[in-house]
């Protein structure tokens, strides 16, 4: 049975590398690839890649200008999430049933399903999702 890696201690871990201490940062090095391993997961798992793919969202001028014709307003982002919130839920939902997830984890996914149902999940916040679980779910 793999143990379950939990997303506060990998970080303690990651910082200590940085300590000036050679001693502290291999110990730390050691622990951190122990646990990783135990997990059943690989750095390959943990380390996000290029994220979904997603459409570059045009400029947008809708101010009106100052005299300057050239001058436009991008968007806040440069990309816009391409697929739906239901889509984006129904993976919550898978990660949630999948065992092993740290409790942490489990709330945090749970706050996702409220933050979309009160609208306040942006584009980003769905690509995280899908790139969490394409991540958690290669094979």
């Amino acid at each position: 049975m793999s143990a379950t890696l939990e997303r506060k201690q990998v970080i303690e871990l990651l910082d200590k590398l940085g300590s000036d201490q050679d001693e502290d940062a291999l110990a730390a090095a050691r622990t951190l690839h122990k646990q990783i391993s135990g997990s059943g997961m690989s750095w390959d798992d943990l380390l996000v890649g290029e994220g979904p793919e997603v459409e570059k969202k045009a400029p947008v001028n809708n101010l009106p200008s100052d005299g300057n014709e050239n001058e436009e307003e991008t968007a806040e982002s440069d990309t816009e999430f391409t697929g739906d919130e239901t889509q984006t839920l129904l993976l919550i939902e898978e990660l949630l049933g999948r065992e092993g997830i740290s409790s942490d984890f489990r709330a945090e996914l749970e706050e996702y399903k409220t933050d979309i149902s009160d609208g306040i999940f942006d584009a980003s916040d769905h690509r995280y999702v899908h790139a969490v679980y394409a991540r958690l779910t290669k094979t």
